[in-house]
């Protein structure tokens, strides 16, 4: 597995029917992307998330992400029907973790900058 945030820079994806094609600019877990005019958009579907729906984001530098992503993986897998989400969700703390043991020097706890 290898993740590369520029492999979807100009890709274009259909949008719904009588919107024009969305541009891509950076790959989001694989899932999603932002746009070239700063959407966030479900890759497979085209799908733009609304601006008024709350978003949260772990980044894979945070002491804490591998865990929560282990603690979802574990919920998800009391879900028979959630075994995509499971796989995605075993590939993300691949990810995290390969970043861990590679740039140790940028891992940080969370919050300790207080947002700035």
């Amino acid at each position: 597995m290898s993740y590369n945030a520029k492999k979807v820079a100009g890709q274009k994806i259909d949008a719904a029917p009588g919107v024009p094609d969305i541009i891509l600019f950076r790959d989001i877990s694989g899932k999603f992307a932002t746009t070239t005019n700063g959407a966030i958009v479900k890759k497979s579907n085209g799908e733009i998330l609304p601006d008024d729906e709350p978003l949260f984001l772990l980044r894979a530098r945070d002491l804490l992400a591998v865990s929560i992503l282990r603690f979802y993986k574990l919920m998800c897998e009391n879900n028979p029907q959630l075994d995509w989400q499971v796989s995605k969700l075993e590939e993300a703390i691949w990810l995290f973790e390969k970043f861990k043991s590679e740039h140790p020097e940028r891992m940080k706890q969370p919050g300790i900058t207080r947002g700035r």
